[in-house]
């Protein structure tokens, strides 16, 4: 395993981190080596359009062919809607910003996703919000389905959605419709 040494005194290893990422048609399950932690570093650090995956398997959406394999593939991030990380990742208590979380409600379509969003604490919720500005955007103890595709409800540690490919970001509470009745 690669080790760097940054100026911090901090040792990161190179390790493989286990993704799925969605665009509008395909599913690409697949390894990314890397010496980031969050799978949100990794894309927002990207430094072209792209970034590289080893052993893809690529399923398109209602399609019954067999998912096509490959040793890598070039994914372009404008196309990916999200990404999953496949594993959970505990928080470097001595790098942790100190954030609020608000749960929220994210419609990348043909997708939801619902989960924690995190923001500076300490300020109001409108002004939080125009403060998320990377380019993919963490969201955690999160769930996501499509209606639309007939994907079922899944569950993920955490999610890093494009906001470029978000229609929209709002706070969520869950209601019961059989509330009141």
């Amino acid at each position: 395993m690669l080790t760097h040494m940054f100026e911090s005194g901090f040792a990161l290893r190179s390790r493989d981190l286990s993704v799925t990422l969605f665009t509008d048609s395909q599913i690409i399950r697949a390894t990314v080596p890397t010496h980031l932690r969050r799978l949100s570093d990794l894309l927002n650090s990207a430094e072209h359009d792209s970034i590289v995956v080893a052993n893809p398997t690529i399923e398109e959406f209602g399609s019954r062919a067999l998912p096509t394999t490959g040793e890598y593939a070039q994914v372009n991030l404008n196309a990916l809607l999200f990404a999953v990380a496949n594993e959970q990742i505990d928080p470097t208590p001595e790098l942790r910003l100190q954030k609020s979380t608000e749960r929220a409600l994210i419609i990348v379509p043909p997708f939801r996703i619902v989960g924690r969003i995190h923001v500076l604490p300490g300020r109001e919720l409108r002004i939080a919000l125009a403060e998320l500005t990377e380019r993919f955007i963490p969201v955690t103890d999160a769930e996501f389905w499509s209606d639309t595709l007939g994907e079922a409800k899944v569950a993920a540690p955490m999610i890093a959605f494009n906001r470029a490919r978000a229609h929209i970001l709002t706070t969520h509470r869950a209601a019961d419709p059989w509330a009141g009745i």
